[in-house]
């Protein structure tokens, strides 16, 4: 029974084969494109139209330019020879008459002598200068007198005038205060001369302190210099009348017992 059904199935299965085998032949046949297609062409006559008049071609020719070239002048030159025995003749000079001097007349050697010849001489003077006063600058003579001691006849003149120094009076020492002793210059016992150089104004204040010689500590100097610069003096004079003046002046400070 086995046997049967494969070889039905076998046989079953090459049928369908063939079949289909079959149909794909029938559908190439009918599908089946040619190959060479035919070529038809068509061709329609036509009658010939009668022949018109043939037209006038217009022909447009460039026109011919002419150059008319203008005749230039023809120049000749020449050359002008000049002959020989021409260049060789020197121009004609005219022979020069003979110099004949030109005679004066005779001078008459009485008047010479007898006409006197003078000469002026012209002298032009200097305009006259104006009388400008010439003065001729002389130092000045400053006599420094010291009003304690009596000034001599011989010094007191009319034509040197009369100065007196700066001073300070008796008033003035007791209200001008005195410099104060430093307290470390005590304790350190130090001691010294200070030596200040003092404008004094017209007005009799001091207007510029400074230390002409150091007593060799700071602190005294500065002690010195501070009391002074509020001091009022007596201001340097001449013929009565106030002036500025530098004075000198020293400050002790000494330490007792």
């Amino acid at each position: 029974m086995s046997r049967f059904n494969f070889r039905t199935a076998i046989a079953f299965s090459v049928f369908i084969h063939l079949l289909i085998i079959v149909w794909a032949i029938k559908l190439k046949v009918a599908v089946q494109i040619p190959t060479h297609i035919p070529l038809t062409i068509e061709v329609q006559l036509l009658k010939k139209p009668a022949p018109s008049e043939p037209i006038s071609q217009l022909s447009v020719m460039p026109q011919a330019t002419t150059i008319t070239k203008v005749p230039q002048p023809q120049v000749s030159l020449k050359r002008h020879s000049i002959p020989q025995h021409e260049l060789m003749q020197s121009p004609a000079i005219e022979p020069i008459s003979q110099y004949t001097p030109l005679k004066l007349p005779p001078i008459n050697q009485q008047i010479f002598n007898n006409t006197e010849v003078t000469t002026t001489a012209v002298i032009h003077e200097p305009p006259a200068l104006q009388n400008v006063p010439t003065t001729t600058a002389t130092p000045p003579k400053t006599v420094i007198i010291n009003p304690s001691e009596p000034i001599p006849n011989s010094e007191v003149t009319n034509s040197v005038p009369l100065k007196t120094g700066v001073s300070i009076s008796a008033s003035y020492a007791k209200s001008n205060r005195k410099p104060e002793y430093p307290s470390v210059s005590r304790r350190f016992n130090e001691q010294g001369t200070v030596v200040l150089k003092v404008l004094v104004k017209e007005d009799g204040t001091a207007g510029l302190v400074e230390i002409k010689n150091s007593s060799g500590f700071p602190l005294l100097d500065e002690s010195a210099k501070n009391a002074v610069s509020e001091w009022h003096f007596n201001p340097a004079k001449i013929d009565g009348k106030s002036i500025n003046e530098i004075y000198v002046l020293s400050i002790p400070f000494i330490l007792k017992n």
